[in-house]
């Protein structure tokens, strides 16, 4: 005999009478308060409930039970109740429904369908009692069929059943939820070819446009989709990249095997750019000289062209040409992309560069000095012109031909010789020319003297000054306050005045 939540009131000759609590008290306790782990839960978890704030009483379940914590296993929607007896009296009940989420079943990639040769991956959800999938086609082994998530080839239309099962104290229940899944089987893949030659490998040049079609195609009720997005039935394409086409055949639900793949390469050839191993790039007539095409990538070639003539004139990295005439010349990358090279592509053409040839005449050099005969303790000044393109060489009296600092066409000639200079184009000598420097010597003093005793005179009267060199002329200096007057002569008439004489720069002072 179950006798929760009844009292003892008498005891008589051995006779146990039971008064059930009363819930219409005078002092009636408060009701406890209840709270759940949760409230919405999956078939089969377990939730704990508390009741709490029955101070002095006894908590009393709707489910019979008398503790402060319960824990339940929930395998269907439950209404849990809670009171608190006190002096033989319940107090209001607390109550909490607890209820369980519905089982789902979906698939890994969100169709309800698969295609042939792929597999149909499933995923069950909100069971944590047993688990056991089962199909509708008795053929059919499910693999791991008390996992969650299952793995399963079919071949045709099927119904899953996903079963979640608890055992609660011998009471066995059950949830189910079931999924359908479609078969579909696949269209055959397309075969596809591009107007590429064979013999071209699949190489094309930068800009060219290519046109691909099916040599097999989809069935009437397939749709060819090309590796590009489009859905006609050829393409024309102009890849600036390394590109590979292909296509499926698609429907509705499933996309055949890829077709075959088409790898485009593309040849994008640099600009080509021409050094020349000429200074200035001049060359005299009739004198070699080499070009050289760079930028271009290996296994490219390098043609060779003069301006305004299309026809190339040469092939190679470098090539080495006579020049005739002032000639602009250009170069191109070329690349042979067929393997019997009928088929090329073209780099950009580069830009011209210009070798000047140059005559005997061009090379000729002029020199003249300001001054042909100068003093030891004067300079001659060399100016050389003409040899714009060439380096003006110099051979000075010590007999070394050699360039200035700086190219430079000036020279200040403090020796006496024969100085030249020549013009020298990438090795090509121009004619020379040359001038003569003579360094006269610095003649002795002069000898000066008077026709008077004592080299004396009175205020008034005259005095004849008579000067002699070795050599060289007599050059008469005559002092007046700031003026300076100068008198070539022998004989010099001069009153009371200061006078100097000098022969070249040595000097006598009266």
């Amino acid at each position: 005999m179950d006798c929760t939540g009844i009292s003892v009131i008498s005891s008589n000759i051995g006779l146990t009478i039971l008064t059930p609590p009363g819930t219409n008290c005078a002092s009636k306790p408060d009701a406890p308060t209840l709270t759940a782990s949760a409230i919405l839960v999956n078939f089969g978890e377990s939730v704990t409930l508390t009741a709490s704030g029955c101070s002095g009483g006894q908590i009393v379940w709707s489910n019979a039970k008398s503790t402060a914590t319960i824990t339940e296993i929930i395998n269907e929607d439950k209404y849990f109740s809670v009171q608190c007896l006190n002096n033989n009296c319940l107090s209001n009940a607390t109550s909490q429904a607890i209820k369980v989420k519905a089982l789902t079943v979906k698939t890994s990639n969100g169709n309800n369908y698969v295609c042939a040769g792929s597999l149909a991956k499933l995923i069950g959800d909100g069971c944590l009692g047993t688990i056991n999938w089962t199909s509708n086609d008795n053929n059919l082994t499910i693999p791991n069929a008390t996992s969650a998530a299952i793995e399963v080839n079919i071949n045709k239309n099927t119904l899953f059943k996903f079963t979640c099962t608890t055992n609660v104290a011998g009471i066995v229940k059950s949830l189910t939820e079931t999924k359908q899944i479609n078969y579909y089987e696949v269209a055959t893949k397309p075969v596809i070819a591009s107007n590429v030659p064979g013999n071209q490998n699949g190489n094309i040049c930068l800009g060219e446009t290519i046109i691909f079609n099916t040599t097999t195609a989809c069935q009437a009720d397939k749709t060819l989709n090309w590796s590009t997005g489009s859905t006609d039935a050829g393409i024309t394409v102009s890849p600036t990249v390394n590109t590979t086409y292909f296509a499926t055949c698609n429907d509705s639900y499933c996309s055949s095997a890829k077709s075959n793949e088409v790898a485009i390469t593309i040849n994008k050839l640099q600009k080509a750019n021409v050094v020349s191993n000429l200074l200035n790039n001049a060359v005299c007539v009739n004198k070699p000289f080499t070009l050289t095409g760079n930028n271009c990538e290996a296994g490219d070639i390098v043609y060779w062209y003069k301006e305004g003539v299309a026809t190339a004139f040469g092939t190679g990295n470098s090539i080495t040409l006579t020049a005739l005439n002032t000639q602009k010349y250009l170069a191109k990358c070329r690349r042979s992309i067929s393997t019997d090279n009928t088929k090329w592509c073209e780099g950009t053409i580069s830009d011209a560069i210009e070798v000047k040839a140059l005559s005997d005449a061009e090379m000729i050099m002029t020199l003249v000095a300001n001054k042909q005969q100068i003093c030891t303790y004067e300079k001659s000044q060399l100016t050389a012109t003409g040899c714009d393109f060439g380096i003006a060489e110099w051979k000075l009296p010590d007999g070394i031909w050699s360039a200035l600092s700086g190219n430079a066409k000036n020279y200040a000639a403090a020796t006496a010789g024969t100085y030249k200079v020549r013009c020298n184009l990438n090795g090509c000598l121009g004619a020379e020319a040359l001038v003569n420097i003579v360094v006269n010597p610095e003649p002795p003093s002069p000898v000066l003297s008077t026709n008077k005793t004592n080299n004396t005179i009175c205020a008034g009267e005259r005095i004849q000054l008579s000067g002699s060199c070795s050599f060289g002329d007599i050059v008469w200096q005559i002092y007046r306050k700031t003026q300076l007057v100068w008198h070539i002569r022998t004989n010099f008439w001069l009153f009371a005045k200061l006078a100097l004489i000098v022969c070249h720069r040595f000097r006598q002072v009266l």
